[in-house]
């Protein structure tokens, strides 16, 4: 028991000298089931690539800079991850090319976003991840990494609009 108790502070000591983010939060050991599923922001706590470095800088920025809730922190990283991974997928972002983020245009950010809407992902989920691609663009623009903000150019979907339900008279004479 002690001695798996020690391997694990040696893990969250690694871990944090190596800054390897987990969609937790926390030191990723990848057992947690999304961790299995290849969910983990920094996968097997590799050394990231220049990609992922870039997402690493807006983490901190973010956390330090920003001061923003770690709700926001892991939801931004995750909404910039999933575009990353969808990203590459498509072919339209290698994974250790340096000019990576810079092949980026608002086409491949409209795709992405199309994709989504394929997924029947809800308005203001969709809203939050454009979001979270707007203000990464702009870090890197601030930065000079890129010269132009991609999706500074895409618009968020428009909220839904719910009704409100109306008490009947019955209802208010109760």
């Amino acid at each position: 028991e002690s001695i798996s108790g020690g391997f694990r502070e040696v893990q969250d000591v690694i871990a944090r000298l190596l800054r390897v983010r987990c969609h937790e939060g926390e030191g990723c050991d990848m057992r947690s089931r999304s961790c299995r599923r290849g969910r983990c922001f920094f996968r097997e706590g590799a050394v990231a690539g220049p990609l992922d470095r870039r997402l690493q800088e807006f983490e901190r920025y973010l956390t330090v800079e920003k001061n923003v809730s770690p709700h926001t922190v892991s939801a931004y990283l995750g909404d910039l991850s999933q575009f990353r991974d969808f990203a590459s997928s498509a072919g339209m972002l290698a994974a250790d090319a340096e000019e990576g983020w810079r092949k980026v245009d608002p086409v491949l950010i409209r795709s992405f976003l199309a994709s989504l809407y394929r997924a029947r992902m809800k308005k203001v989920t969709i809203s939050r991840k454009i979001a979270a691609l707007r203000s990464f663009f702009r870090f890197l623009q601030r930065r000079g990494r890129i010269d132009v903000n991609p999706a500074e150019s895409v618009q968020s979907p428009k909220g839904e609009k719910h009704v409100p339900s109306v008490l009947s008279v019955d209802e208010v004479l109760k």
